[in-house]
């Protein structure tokens, strides 16, 4: 496949020439599809949707519609998705096929994504946060959605951990997040909306400093300090310093210590709640 054979091509390769790849290195990747070769192009190769080889480059098309598979990208699983989030760019369609992903290091997230989950099951190594965002990411608007199951180790690290302001985020309903610390961080992400089951975590999921106009819908149980946080916890005390206003919480938060943590916040609304 391109990305790692640069050898001359046995065929002569007419320019716009549509090739099909079975798979991308290994039999039944999932990681094939129609390629285009571009005579004499020199536009940069990212590995993902487009790769060098002698003669030209060959290029995926319509993936700015339909979405950038992860299974494109060469290396380790995390790097793969680095690659992927890469050369989408912003405003942009990230798909993860059905599979098990080993996740051993943070993958940057940028905004305008989408990430689309069909049956993906994430193991995150003990410590890691797996999807993170420390710089200002306005316009925000990044949504993770479909099914996945993330899976930290030994209640550390985290799985999707934005801390700078990046608004509008979107955790879908049938997301589950077991065996992390603090599963779910949004710092500054006003007008979101946090679903997904939480089991057998530290904590449920945590919205801090300006989460206003948010909703928290989530399904949060066996969690050992509490099922859900808003501006604080109960073991690290006010960990939000400015005020989170509008926070509407519905959905159900049992078996653990503290049901429903709130600090310094107001006009909270609580929803056909079951705690």
């Amino acid at each position: 496949f391109p990305s790692h054979d640069t050898s001359p091509h046995p065929l002569t390769l007419q320019d716009k020439a549509a090739i099909y790849f079975a798979d991308r290195s290994v039999i039944g990747d999932g990681a094939g599809g129609i390629l285009r070769f571009l005579k004499g192009s020199t536009v940069s190769a990212n590995g993902v949707t487009v790769y060098a080889v002698t003669g030209g480059r060959l290029v995926r098309e319509g993936w700015s519609t339909f979405g950038v598979n992860v299974k494109w990208a060469g290396g380790t699983d995390a790097e793969a998705i680095q690659s992927a989030i890469n050369a989408a760019g912003q405003n942009a369609t990230i798909f993860y096929p059905a599979g098990e992903y080993n996740i051993g290091a943070s993958i940057t997230i940028l905004p305008q994504q989408k990430h689309i989950y069909h049956g993906s099951v994430f193991k995150v190594s003990s410590g890691v946060q797996m999807y993170v965002r420390s710089t200002d990411g306005y316009p925000g608007r990044v949504s993770f959605e479909g099914h996945a199951r993330f899976e930290g180790t030994g209640k550390t690290g985290r799985a999707i951990s934005l801390t700078n302001s990046l608004p509008f985020v979107r955790i879908g309903d049938h997301l589950h997040f077991e065996g992390f610390d603090i599963p779910v961080l949004l710092d500054g992400s006003y007008s979101s909306y946090v679903g997904g089951t939480f089991v057998g975590n530290n904590f449920g999921p945590h919205l801090i400093n300006e989460c206003h106009d948010s909703v928290i819908n989530a399904k949060s149980d066996q969690n050992t300090e509490a099922g859900v946080c808003v501006n604080g916890n109960p073991v690290s005390g006010n960990i939000g310093t400015i005020p989170i206003h509008n926070v509407t919480i519905l959905g159900y938060y049992q078996k653990t210590k503290h049901g429903i943590w709130l600090e310094n916040c107001y006009e909270t609304r609580l929803q056909n709640v079951l705690s």
